[in-house]
């Protein structure tokens, strides 16, 4: 049996018993019947009152329930697309890698498909924003402290890592130094990977507990 059917059972119950303490006496002296009927409405209207209250705040629950539902299922296709995050960051790092491998001459064809690329992911990141603004309404403060992948933390690293793998390029210039430029763009690519499983795993979590 749900709460809800415990509490309202209860409340007619508790009803049904003070409407039998006043009809008691009525049974004795049927002067007492106007009393009787004046009590039973005033019992009537406050077991109503409860009734209607506690309907309300179920109601309530289960709307913010529903509404968490929804907005997290759109936080999860919003989320599923910032794959193009490391997209991206694959691109930025392909330019450079043929930099130097070819004196520092660009790739057109490169640097299109990193704009283009960029493009697809400043779109991807504005959906991402608007979804989140909407479910994380619905958050606990600590699944919203917790959460791995927040906008704020993909624009972030959006913002920083192609300037730092640009920086890098330029500290371990000399082709003796491909291992730890190497090392760089590895982490950066791994950060990616793991932010983004971090944050679909965490959505899908959520979804589980929802149900």
């Amino acid at each position: 049996m749900m709460r809800s059917d415990v509490v309202l059972l209860t409340v007619s119950g508790v009803g049904i018993f003070c409407v039998g303490v006043v009809w008691r006496p009525v049974f004795g002296d049927l002067s007492n019947l106007k009393f009787a009927l004046e009590s039973t409405s005033y019992v009537a209207t406050a077991v109503a009152a409860i009734v209607a209250i506690y309907t309300l705040n179920a109601w309530k629950r289960q709307f913010r329930h529903a509404e968490r539902f929804a907005t997290l299922r759109v936080l999860k296709d919003a989320v599923t697309d910032l794959h193009l995050y490391r997209g991206h960051l694959l691109s930025v790092i392909a330019i450079y890698k043929h930099l130097r491998t070819h004196d520092s001459a660009p790739d057109p064809q490169l640097v299109n498909r990193e704009a283009e690329k960029r493009e697809q992911l400043k779109a991807a990141l504005t959906a991402y924003k608007k979804a989140w603004a909407a479910a994380v309404a619905f958050f606990t403060k600590e699944e919203e402290a917790n959460f791995p992948g927040p906008p704020t933390m993909f624009l972030s690293l959006f913002a920083s890592r192609p300037e730092q793998i640009h920086k890098a390029h330029l500290l371990y210039i000399d082709s003796s130094q491909d291992d730890q430029f190497e090392a760089v763009i590895q982490l950066y690519d791994d950060e990616a990977k793991i932010l983004f499983r971090d944050s679909v795993e965490e959505i899908e979590s959520m979804l589980r507990r929802n149900i």
